[in-house]
């Protein structure tokens, strides 16, 4: 480690003395500024260049060196990073499902409907493997002065649809997202 930092402080040593030895002999024209510019741009690199290095290294083998130098022999901080990557899909899932209830607010007003919230659920590769809907009927809020008291339903394809404009925002979301059949559930609140 002290051979490594005396190797650093030298680089930075000889390339002061080469960049001033280069301010001496170069003239002072109009390409001194540049020259000094790139020499700066140098200097700028060699300085963090060991830095960016040293954080190189991926998470994982930082989090194990941590382990061993703390004498942590159970993983415990391990948890830290798994914590961290929950919260790193919640938050994911999170942005999935606002952006989802933005570019369907359009569409399904058309239909006759509000989108109150979206579940979805995402797998390995973030691919959306099933969305549950809580829609508002449009209609019966303006007929209701803006009050909806429907019956929470859920819709399945055996069943028969009592409302064929649920069977269309299925269909309708099913198709503009290439999702499979079925994973599509719709809540009227």
């Amino acid at each position: 480690m002290i051979q490594a930092l005396g190797e650093y402080v030298r680089n930075i040593a000889v390339f002061l003395l080469f960049t001033s030895f280069i301010g001496i002999i170069m003239p002072s024209g109009k390409y001194k500024g540049y020259v000094n510019l790139v020499l700066g741009f140098m200097l700028i690199f060699i300085v963090l260049a060991p830095l960016v290095n040293m954080g190189a290294a991926s998470f994982d083998d930082a989090l194990m060196e941590l382990n061993i130098a703390m004498g942590v022999s159970d993983g415990s901080l391990g948890a830290t990073h798994g914590e961290m990557e929950e919260r790193r899909i919640e938050l994911i899932t999170e942005n999935v499902q606002q952006s989802l209830k933005i570019q369907l607010e359009h569409p399904l007003s058309e239909l006759g409907f509000r989108v109150n919230d979206i579940n979805i659920t995402l797998g390995e590769n973030y691919e959306i493997l099933g969305m549950e809907l809580h829609l508002a009927d449009l209609e019966e809020a303006e007929e209701q002065g803006g009050l909806i008291r429907v019956e929470r339903i859920r819709v399945n394809r055996d069943e028969p649809v009592k409302d064929p404009r649920v069977l269309d925002v299925i269909n309708f979301i099913e198709n503009f997202y290439n999702l499979p059949s079925g994973t599509v559930v719709v809540r009227l609140s």
